[in-house]
């Protein structure tokens, strides 16, 4: 369910026209939502929530850059 969070904004903007930059909100709830994520990770695992939430949301952060990057990279010289 939560990864669908990303291309929500473009889900709704194909049904219900919605306006504004869909990256930028796509990116907002994919954080809220990374941030919820980490927060019960830190209850599932006893540990603070400021470190589980800031380990998931760096983590996947860091993930989701390195795959824009390379869809960037393979784009310019595979297309």
């Amino acid at each position: 369910v939560i990864g669908v969070i990303p291309i929500l904004s473009y889900i709704l903007y194909a049904l219900f026209d919605i306006k504004g930059n869909l990256f930028l909100i796509s990116c907002i709830a994919t954080c809220l939502a990374m941030m919820l994520v980490g927060y019960l990770k830190s209850m599932v695992t006893k540990t603070s929530h400021v470190k589980g939430i800031l380990e998931t949301v760096l983590l996947g952060g860091l993930a989701a850059f390195l795959a824009y990057l390379a869809g960037d990279v393979l784009g310019r010289y595979l297309l």
